[in-house]
Formats: C-alpha cells, sequence, structure tokens
C-alpha cells in the first residue's frame, strides 16, 4: 500500500494517472484478501462438484482392486514392499494431480488478478523501516491492522458458527452412513461439503465485495496528493513555463527562418503597405492554383518586402486580397477558388512589373 505521509490532511486532490503508475513500479496495488479468499472458495466449490466425484470413483476402483489381490501380494522382502509401495503412490499421484492442479492454478490466477499491475522487484528490496522496532510497531497498532484484525476475527466467529448449525443435524446422519459402501459415504461427506462451501460464499460475497470496495478506497486516499505536489507533477511533466517558453519560441525561430527561405522562389509578393505582405508562387505547367509560401505581418511583413526587393521579386499592393489571403490561407497552401479572379489580376500584374525590370 501507499505510504501515509504527515501532511494527510493536505492531501485533498484526486491522485493522477502517473501518481498510480508511480505506485505501480513501486509494487504497490489495492488487494483484498477476502476478494481473493472468496475466488480460491468458489474453484475449490468447483473442484468439489465436477472433479473430486471423479478421483474418488477412480480411487475406490483401485482400493478395491488392491483389497481384491490382497492374497496375492507379496511383501517378504524390503523390494517387494518398495515396489508396492511405490505403485500406490503412482496412483495416487495420477488420481490426485488434477485437483491439486486445478487448485493451484486458480491459486496463481486468483493471486495475479489483483496484482498483476504492480509486479515490482521494488516491494521486496530490503528497506531499513522494515527492521525498524518502532516502524513495526507503528504497522502493527496501525487503522489498517486493527481493521484487518478485527475483521479476521468476525470471520472466524461466522464460519465456525455456521459450521456448527449446518453439521449439526448430520452428525448422527455420518455416523449411520459409516455402514454404508465406501463410495457412498465419501459422496455424501462431498456433497456435505458442497453445501457448505455453498452457504459459505453466498455470506462471504458480501464480505469480499466490501473489501474490495475497502482496499480501493483506502489505496486511493493514500494517493492523495496536495497542490503543491500536482504543481511538481505538472511541471516535471510538462517542464519549465519558461523552458516550455523558450522552445516554442526557438520553434518559431526556426519555422520563420524556413519560410524567409522560400522567398526567392515566390512569383509575386501581395502587401497591405503598412501591416501584412503574402508570397505566393505559381507554375502554368505544374500547379493547379497558385501557391502561399510565405506570409507575415508588421515586422515580418518589412521583411518580406526587404526579400523580394533584394531577389527582384514584383511586389503588388493590394490591400483587401493581402489581408484576406493573410487570414484564409495557411502557408504551403493552395488559395481557394474565390480567390482565383483576384489573384490572376495580381499575377498579370507582377508579370508586366518583371517584363519592365528586364
Amino acid at each position: 500500500m501507499a505510504d501515509e505521509s504527515p501532511d494527510k490532511e493536505q492531501k485533498t486532490l484526486d491522485p493522477s494517472a502517473k501518481r498510480y503508475e508511480d505506485a505501480y513500479k513501486k509494487g504497490q496495488a489495492p488487494i483484498s484478501k477476502d476478494f481473493n479468499n472468496f475466488a480460491f472458495l468458489v474453484a475449490c466449490l468447483g473442484v468439489c462438484a465436477w472433479i473430486l466425484p471423479w478421483c474418488l470413483r477412480r480411487t475406490l476402483d483401485f482400493l478395491t482392486n488392491f483389497i481384491s489381490m490382497s492374497c496375492e501380494l507379496h511383501i517378504d522382502t524390503p523390494d517387494n514392499l518398495g515396489f508396492l509401495l511405490k505403485n500406490v503412490l503412482l496412483k495416487m499421484v495420477e488420481v490426485l494431480w488434477v485437483p491439486f492442479f486445478a487448485l493451484m492454478l486458480a491459486a496463481v490466477v486468483v493471486g495475479l488478478s489483483q496484482s498483476y499491475k504492480a509486479i515490482s522487484t521494488k516491494s521486496i528490496q530490503p528497506k531499513a523501516s522494515h527492521i525498524s522496532l518502532m516502524k513495526g510497531l507503528q504497522r502493527i497498532f496501525s487503522k489498517q491492522s486493527v481493521v484487518e484484525t478485527l475483521k479476521s476475527t468476525i470471520k472466524l466467529i461466522f464460519l465456525g458458527l455456521l459450521f456448527y448449525f449446518i453439521f449439526e443435524d448430520h452428525v448422527t446422519r455420518l455416523t449411520v452412513w459409516l455402514w454404508a459402501s465406501p463410495f457412498e459415504y465419501l459422496v455424501t461427506l462431498n456433497q456435505l461439503i458442497i453445501k457448505y462451501l455453498s452457504v459459505i460464499l453466498i455470506a462471504y460475497a458480501f464480505v469480499s465485495g466490501f473489501d474490495f470496495w475497502y482496499q480501493r478506497h483506502v489505496f486511493k486516499e493514500n494517493l492523495k496528493m496536495t497542490v503543491q505536489e500536482q504543481r511538481d507533477e505538472h511541471k516535471e511533466q510538462e517542464g519549465d513555463p519558461k523552458v516550455r517558453s523558450r522552445i516554442r519560441e526557438m520553434q518559431r525561430e526556426r519555422s520563420r527562418t524556413r519560410m524567409l527561405g522560400n522567398i526567392p522562389q515566390a512569383t509575386v509578393i501581395v502587401t497591405n503597405p503598412t501591416h501584412f505582405s503574402v508570397a505566393l508562387r505559381w507554375e502554368e505547367n505544374s500547379m493547379e492554383a497558385p501557391v502561399v509560401i510565405a506570409k507575415g505581418a508588421d515586422v515580418l511583413a518589412f521583411k518580406i518586402r526587404e526579400l523580394a526587393k533584394e531577389h527582384k521579386i514584383p511586389v503588388v499592393e493590394n490591400a483587401p486580397v493581402a489581408r484576406s489571403l493573410y487570414d484564409s490561407v495557411n502557408i504551403d497552401q493552395q488559395i481557394p477558388p474565390e480567390y482565383y479572379k483576384v489573384v490572376a489580376e495580381v499575377i498579370r500584374t507582377a508579370m508586366r512589373i518583371r517584363s519592365h525590370q528586364f
């Protein structure tokens, strides 16, 4: 479970996804022992209902054959006795491995069902707190330990009373059945075990359901965060605001430099003399429509006009077109069809200017 901190009253914010992930990496997870016990009892009930009858029949068949052949057995030497015991043990293993394997598999699956996210070596690493007397006493007398002790005591009392009331009326019946065949007696005993487990599971379902919720509630409460912890985590994930601002500024600067490097390829620069400049490229044989390859406002607009003059790119003043293209068309995007007519006029003007230049 998550470690409790002294400022628990300040932890009012729900844990973040990263908080949960960090807890899982440390081997911490909300594990309900009662839910595990309930699931394992369900597996035991299944084994008693479907596997044990088959095992009993196989065992009784073997014992019947064994007893009927008792006159033919030779145990006069240690080798013969060892051979006999070996065969008996092998037969028992042949019959009993199925229920044992089923229960072992159930135990593994039940154990991993709640802790698979928190499989980590950190939880078994040696810590000074594990051998500290004071820490040990704090864990023993903690609120959670008291709750677990009370739950265990109530469960033992409940199961004991349940066992008594169920088997009280069957003690005489079991005594009478001693005169029945071994198979009938064992089947009756198995039926009583199934009945006992079924009653336990019905009652235990409520206990395990409550404990399942309670363990997750405690886990969440222990992982709650203070306002400062949330800020620190956000800063750690997103980075320092000043650093992020500097990174964005560098990205904008690289984008601006790359955009200005396209100016020599422009066919015309459309400007609003005071605020906006838009660089258009048009190649009649390879383009469906003119493309905006650069644009800028204010200082950047002035820089675009300077580069245009430096590379002898025609500059055409048309404030409405410049403003519209700046607002509605992104860089490296073709102009929309509604601008074809006005842009065609701008390009014709640029061609006339270029022809006068040469």
